[in-house]
């Protein structure tokens, strides 16, 4: 199955339905499953989403400590949900659809791509596995259905 890897908590916003959109500088034609893996990396939170309104980084926040007791205890080092890639499109052909939070999500300058996501559902529990840069193929265990 094809994966991707992702920061934290870029990873967890896709497990909780806020981030529906990975962007990136490459386009891919792969369409399909898509497990999505957070890395061992975490963006401090202070540092994150500062073109939101503070309601709508209280709810995140409230959303990711709801699911993990702690922004700190988010999963790493492991795939968190599965998800089917649709379809791709320039960045700049989307960006103006989206909402504030989805924007806050993603990078969408100029002659970027949007991966856009369908079916996302979270693992009831991760599965700890070394992570790749690009798309990389892992190879789904019995454990992890």
């Amino acid at each position: 199955m094809k994966a991707i890897t992702l920061w934290q908590p870029y990873a967890s916003l896709i497990a909780l339905r806020f981030k529906t959109i990975e962007t990136r500088t490459w386009n891919i034609s792969y369409r399909g499953e898509l497990v999505i893996h957070a890395s061992k990396k975490i963006i401090p939170f202070d540092n994150l989403f500062q073109d939101l309104n503070e309601t709508q980084r209280l709810v995140i926040m409230h959303t990711i400590k709801s699911m993990y007791g702690d922004y700190n205890n988010m999963p790493v080092g492991a795939i968190i949900a599965k998800c089917k890639l649709i379809s791709t499109v320039r960045t700049e052909n989307i960006r103006d659809r989206l909402n504030t939070i989805e924007k806050a999500c993603g990078d969408y300058t100029d002659g970027r791509y949007a991966w856009l996501l369908s079916d996302i559902t979270p693992l009831e529990k991760p599965v700890s596995v070394k992570g790749k840069q690009g798309l990389w193929n892992w190879e789904v265990s019995q454990n992890a259905q």
